[in-house]
């Protein structure tokens, strides 16, 4: 299945799958609001809603001319300090400020009062930015996919140390830049081998696989932190990421 882009180069069916982890997003904050948290659709949202969003965020990051020089990255730095990062702290700020929040508990809780978001995006952002610069210098296309993978693994890892639980890992949201940083990444690789992925995604067997997967984990694996059942959870989440990107590529005729 061949990418189709529009005039503005731009893959439609991305363009509407931002737009519904957007809505997903919304969601997730109106039930929480609400009182639906706890409900079993709530549940099923909470697992794939924000993997899909940073995957998404990845996916749109790459370009096929990629940034290598230092200027390129400087300027990179720049454009998400200015459109992400100095509008997140006025706003938190602001919220900070209104609420009477003491100081030290917004700025070192992991969940920035859920200002996480912005704040552990804009970081991956910097990593990514680095990590890619990196490779274009000193790596072949084979050391780039190795470098992603093992990066994707590391930040696995990092997110479950005890570092996210020092002074410094509260301050910079740790556990959610690198437990969310595997996913942005994945939507890298995604796109950069997105004919491949395309493929590979609308395959009727591997479609029923991720169902099967999606459907009995949800059902049979709880919550609790032992390491195996962690490790079923994150199947869990790309499998019903994977789903809903797979249901976007099939009636991407739809958005077009």
């Amino acid at each position: 299945m061949a990418t189709t882009l529009n005039p503005g180069n731009r893959i439609e069916y991305i363009d509407a799958l931002r737009g519904f982890t957007m809505i997903l997003v919304v969601m997730g904050h109106t039930m929480s609001d609400s009182g639906m948290a706890d409900s079993a659709f709530a549940w099923i949202l909470t697992i794939f809603r924000m993997p899909l969003f940073f995957f998404v965020s990845g996916f749109v990051t790459y370009k096929t001319v990629k940034p290598c020089s230092a200027s390129d990255i400087g300027g990179g730095f720049l454009k998400k300090i200015r459109g992400q990062l100095i509008p997140t702290v006025v706003v938190a700020a602001l919220y900070a400020l209104l609420k009477t929040i003491p100081f030290d508990d917004f700025v070192f809780s992991d969940n920035k009062y859920g200002y996480w978001f912005p704040w552990a995006l804009f970081q991956i952002f910097i990593i990514y930015y680095l990590v890619q610069w990196f490779s274009n210098r000193f790596l072949s296309r084979k050391g780039e996919l190795t470098l992603f993978l093992i990066v994707i693994l590391a930040s696995t890892l990092i997110s479950r140390s005890p570092l996210a639980e020092t002074k410094t890992g509260l301050l910079f949201s740790s556990f959610h830049t690198f437990y969310y940083l595997q996913y942005f990444f994945f939507g890298v690789l995604a796109r950069k081998y997105i004919d491949l992925f395309q493929r590979f995604i609308t395959n009727q067997a591997v479609i029923s696989i991720l169902l099967v997967l999606f459907v009995g984990l949800y059902i049979f694996v709880d919550y609790e932190p032992a390491l195996w059942k962690h490790i079923l959870r994150q199947v869990e989440k790309y499998s019903g990421m994977l789903l809903v990107f797979a249901l976007f590529v099939s009636y991407s005729s739809f958005f077009s």
